[in-house]
């Protein structure tokens, strides 16, 4: 989803695989992938919040850690945060590929 979208305003597919890392790697280095994000300083944690990463390891970590179900509420913010950011991209790729072919 995010690829596809990214892959709009590359004029390349060249173009298109050099902007990944530039969306990936601030993702992983902030969602708490390498290191807990409350070592972080004040506005990055900020920042981790909204990466949609940081809710999908949080998600992950809760239900092998932790063993939650979808009965758990904050498992149900994480998926829903993913889902909608997930939506979100779809759409917004949707609209710019429209906008691309006219």
């Amino acid at each position: 989803n995010l690829g596809i979208f990214l892959s709009m305003f590359a004029r390349t597919e060249f173009q298109a695989v050099q902007f990944i890392p530039l969306v990936i790697v601030p993702q992983v280095l902030l969602a708490g992938i390498i290191f807990p994000i409350s070592t972080e300083p004040g506005p990055l944690q900020a920042l981790s919040r909204v990466l949609p990463l940081t809710y999908a390891v949080e998600g992950l970590r809760n239900i092998m850690i932790k063993g939650a179900d979808l009965t758990w509420s904050s498992l149900q913010l994480d998926l829903g945060v993913v889902l909608g950011f997930c939506v979100l991209v779809i759409l917004a790729g949707a609209t710019t590929l429209r906008r691309r072919i006219a």
